[in-house]
């Protein structure tokens, strides 16, 4: 999809930076400017969730996706006979429908392509080269309008032909046979996107309204119409270039910690415009700007269709996509009416204030409550098979597992080792560990998440102390950041970790390192079988470690 998303947005970003200025000059202004792109991204958004919807249904998604894009590609060139600004309206929905039907199928195929802790990596690569044939398209257009001075209808025409390309680029995609669309059980649980996420999104949306109003804004303080498109370029290529890299940081070190810079990014960003007084504040801010999407874009979408088990990928997609163009449309009409019966100042500082709000809502909403579980997989078992054995007490369980924290990162992990063996019910692991493990199948799959007070508890201020010197081996280099593991009278070890070191004194944290972390756990159960006497006796599997 690479070469198709670049040749598509070139065809697309020859038309974007030019529409502002060509519906001024058919007598509509910023009110219709929002009106426009809120109703185009509205009914991209509904065909997004319908699309979506389909996408796991479908046994083939390709198709899809290939009207999609040859609706979007064929109706553009209409720009160019447009005498009225509701024609720039109708021509720009039925351009988004077409987007509707390719999105969420597509997404779905991404998805599907990448292993789950690269899954930001893979769709910022994707929002990549969408960025790199934005950035094309405008040069593009500036280069034909150099060469034809004013006419933008030309333009339109031209448009047409990248678009084409796009469709024949796509029917050279082969889509690989796809696996029997598996039927929800009475029992399985869909699973669902994150309320709180779904939330911060809407409510960042909200705020982030089309990016035609910025530069409208860029024109109506100088910037020349013939350096429009140049300034959208700009954006662009930022986007593209730092899409994949800051993609393979929201995997590494966080997706929701990304997310969160990025929308305080935005917030800077839009204030920053708020203020901006001449034209060189523009070529500076339109940089800074093309941060934004190369920190949210792909990891929000990552984050989404991490959430979810494959096989309801689409519809979890299709709900992301309805959010946020329901958003984009309150955005866009909001911003242009504050634009006109307020100030354009107004309106973007009215952006910035909801990205930082929707920032502190995902920063500080927890979710609480009891452990949640979400069954993935189910083993089928055929008549004549044998019945596979269920974890419960007093079994032996073997166990795969991921655990990750509230960010995305991964804290633990036995992928490239051993799976763990212990002996359910004999206090090896967490309780509340025991009791989400409780009663799946041998082959099962399952992901669910345990608060902090029933994991490693909450963090404690008063945990931190000061201890003498003389207490730690000798031997042992003490620095910032040192995790050991100390006995207690009982002879249970427990971590500390080292905060600072002093002349006589040693300041550590008593506190867990996990502590106050909500831990999200996938498993698989490798195997389950009754105990031995002499394990259950010694409370714990035969050369099994407590864990």
């Amino acid at each position: 999809f690479g070469i198709v998303s670049l040749l598509a947005d070139v065809s697309g970003d020859m038309v974007v930076p030019l529409l502002p200025a060509f519906v001024v000059t058919l007598g509509g202004g910023a009110a219709f400017i929002g009106v426009i792109e809120g109703a185009a991204e509205g009914t991209a958004a509904l065909l997004k969730y319908l699309s979506g919807r389909w996408a796991d249904r479908a046994r083939r998604l390709l198709p899809l996706a290939v009207v999609g894009y040859a609706l979007a590609a064929s109706v553009r060139p209409f720009l160019a006979v447009a005498q009225a600004p509701w024609q720039v309206l109708a021509v720009r929905n039925v351009d988004r429908i077409g987007k509707g039907i390719r999105t969420s199928p597509r997404d779905k195929l991404l998805a599907a392509s990448a292993p789950r802790h690269r899954l930001a990596e893979a769709f910022a690569f994707q929002r990549g080269m969408d960025h790199a044939g934005a950035a094309i398209g405008p040069l593009l257009a500036a280069a034909f309008l150099v060469i034809w001075p004013e006419q933008i209808r030309r333009v339109f025409l031209l448009a047409a032909i990248p678009g084409m390309l796009a469709v024949f680029a796509l029917l050279g995609v082969r889509e690989q046979s796809p696996a029997p669309v598996r039927r929800e059980q009475e029992g399985d649980a869909p699973g669902r996107v994150p309320g709180r996420l779904l939330t911060a999104i809407g409510v960042f949306t909200v705020g982030n309204s089309t990016d035609a109003l910025l530069l409208l804004r860029a024109e109506s303080l100088g910037v020349p119409t013939v350096q429009l498109p140049l300034l959208w370029a700009a954006l662009h290529v930022v986007r593209a270039l730092a899409s994949w890299p800051l993609g393979r940081v929201a995997d590494q070190l966080g997706r929701e910690r990304t997310l969160i810079v990025g929308w305080l990014w935005y917030a800077a960003c839009y204030a920053g415009f708020a203020v901006a007084r001449v034209p060189a504040h523009f070529w500076i801010l339109f940089a800074a700007y093309g941060l934004v999407a190369a920190l949210t874009e792909g990891t929000e979408r990552a984050m989404v269709a991490d959430a979810v088990p494959p096989e309801t990928r689409g519809r979890a997609l299709g709900i992301y996509n309805l959010v946020t163009g329901a958003g984009l449309v309150a955005a866009s009409v909001l911003a242009g009416q504050i634009w006109e019966r307020a100030s354009p100042t107004a309106a973007l500082l009215f952006g910035a204030f909801l990205a930082f709000g929707a920032s502190a809502l995902l920063r500080f909403w927890t979710t609480t409550g009891r452990t949640g579980a979400r069954r993935l997989a189910a083993p089928r078992q055929s008549c004549g098979q044998l019945q596979l054995m269920r974890v419960k007490q007093g079994r032996v369980v073997l166990l795969d597992y991921m655990v990750r924290v509230g960010t995305g990162r991964v804290v633990e992990t036995s992928a490239g080792k051993a799976p763990i063996e212990y002996l359910h019910g004999a206090g090896q692991i967490l309780p509340a560990l025991e009791r989400a493990l409780d009663g799946l199948k041998e082959g099962e799959q399952a992901a669910f998440s345990i608060a902090a007070s029933d994991a490693y508890g909450e963090r404690k201020d008063d945990n931190v102390v000061s201890l003498p010197r003389t207490l730690f081996p000798a031997e042992v280099k003490l620095e910032k950041g040192l995790c050991l593991y100390a006995r207690a009278s009982g002879g249970q070890s427990y971590p500390i970790t080292v905060k600072e070191v002093k002349q006589d004194m040693v300041v550590v944290d008593l506190n867990h390192p996990l502590a106050g972390e909500r831990l999200f756990f996938e498993v698989n159960i490798r195997g389950v079988r009754p105990a031995g006497n002499q394990e259950i006796f010694a409370g714990k599997a035969a050369d099994a470690e407590v864990v």
